[in-house]
Formats: structure tokens, sequence, C-alpha cells
């Protein structure tokens, strides 16, 4: 979980600096995120009798995913986009 972070962070960093990459540089930098998110659902997966983990690690692996936002793109439009435009 803290290496999916971290690695998180280093994207927002990096797109703090950076104009947007293309769509195949963008890929590659979330290539280590879905890494992530998948290690943490095969130690869930791993250790799915461990009675008194199972929620904790369920809550995580189940949360683990939200950390896509960043793939989201976000298309605006009509009084989004003018109050962005007036916000520049």
């Amino acid at each position: 979980m803290e290496r999916l972070y971290t690695n998180l962070g280093g994207i927002i960093h990096t797109a703090a600096i950076c104009r947007k990459p293309e769509q195949a540089a963008f890929a590659e930098l979330l290539h280590g995120l879905q890494g992530d998110i998948g290690a943490i659902s095969a130690i869930k997966d791993a250790n799915w009798k461990e009675r008194d983990w199972v929620n904790h690690l369920s809550f995580v692996a189940e949360g683990s995913p939200a950390a896509a936002w960043i793939a989201v793109v976000i298309l605006l439009s009509g009084t989004t986009l003018e109050v962005v435009r007036s916000s520049h």
C-alpha cells in the first residue's frame, strides 16, 4: 500500500512539473500503479484464510483501485468550462 501511494505521488509530482504526456507515455507511468494494485489483491487472495486479518485485507484490497483516479480524463463543457477559463 505504501508503494502504491508513493508511486501515485510520483505521478502527481511529474504532472505538476510537466505538460500532459502522450497516451503511450502516460500508460507507461500507470504501469507501476497497476502492478501495485495487483500485488495488494494477491496478498489478500493468498491470506484469505487468516480470520484475524480477512476484513482488513479485504478493505485494503478493495480500496486500492481508488488510486486509479489519476487515469480519469475529465472533459469540461458548458458552464464548467467557462468557470475554468475565467479563473485563468
